[in-house]
């Protein structure tokens, strides 16, 4: 999330993850360097620099080999810097797990995981979207982000859940 600049210029912690890294070789070293010092879980989303860095993670450590796993993350929509809009309607789901894969440069994402519940959708719907690309192969683990127990526990109806993201 954090090799990410803002719309105008880096911005540090403040900035609004909307752009790619103006220092792209520096982003690329620190991902390297970061594996070859034992980090073995990187962790991004399609909506971090719309993209952006999904294709650093893939430029700087593809082919992942069993060194690292790599962790993403769909559902949300980002219309400006200073948006994030969950979008959980299945068929998004799938749309951005497959865009994922293709910037990822992978056939399968290690660690999937919903960035956050829609509440226009219902969970189960939401997770299963997730379990059906798990079926298929192209996701090995479902994790989700920023949801109460209630919520997981209603998620684990449909799935494993193997991770949870929570500030």
């Amino acid at each position: 999330m954090r090799l990410a600049d803002g719309p105008d210029a880096p911005g540090g912690a403040s900035a609004p993850i909307w752009t790619p890294p103006a220092d792209r070789a520096a982003a690329i070293a620190l991902l390297r360097e970061a594996v070859e010092l034992g980090v073995n879980l990187v962790d991004t989303a399609d909506a971090y620099a719309l993209g952006a860095g999904e294709e650093l993670v893939a430029e700087a450590l593809h082919p992942y080999g069993d060194a690292v796993a790599v962790s993403t993350k769909v559902g949300v929509l980002r219309p400006s810097p200073t948006e994030w809009v969950p979008l959980g309607h299945p068929s998004y789901l799938r749309q951005q797990a497959e865009l994922s894969l293709r910037r990822l440069r992978t056939d399968r994402i290690d660690l999937l995981h919903l960035h956050r519940l829609d509440l226009a959708y219902p969970i189960a719907d939401q997770v299963g979207a997730l379990a059906q690309l798990q079926q298929e192969g192209k996701v090995r683990h479902i994790g989700l982000s920023e949801v109460t127990v209630e919520q997981l526990e209603e998620a684990r109806r449909t799935a494993p859940i193997a991770a949870v993201q929570n500030l």
